[in-house]
């Protein structure tokens, strides 16, 4: 279940090293479409990028400062609110995971460019490369 109160999954979600990436988009309510989700707006809402690991949807990297605490009141290492960053304010597109010479790297689009962040790096990766002759 996602958090915020609007927000949507908008695009097709990407799974790389065992992590699932995918793009949310949560309009303000602010817009003054009198409650209609369809109405236009002129005020941006939040894109937001989770990343959760595929078998679980447990966090897989520190995105939030935000200290959390399980129920015994321990510190929690990756809590909940690390499942999630906040990318910009449009609607943005679909992860677009690229395998680099200095490392696999998602893209995403969002008003105003292209929003760019290493993937999680996962242990158990191991890449092959080959060159085929013809």
């Amino acid at each position: 279940r996602l958090e915020n109160l609007g927000e949507k999954v908008v695009a097709s979600p990407r799974v790389y090293g065992g992590v699932v990436y995918f793009t949310t988009y949560t309009p303000d309510s602010g817009g003054g479409g009198g409650g209609d989700p369809c109405a236009a707006s002129t005020v941006r809402g939040v894109a937001r990028l989770y990343a959760v690991d595929y078998k679980t949807g447990a966090s897989v990297s520190d995105f939030s400062a935000v200290v959390e605490y399980d129920g015994d009141g321990n510190t929690v290492d990756l809590g909940k609110k690390d499942r999630v960053i906040a990318i910009g304010t449009a609607i943005p597109s679909a992860p677009v995971i690229a395998i680099l010479e200095g490392g696999a790297r998602i893209f995403i689009g969002v008003e105003g460019g292209i929003v760019s962040m290493p993937t999680i790096v996962t242990p158990d990766m191991y890449r092959y490369y080959w060159h085929q002759i013809f």
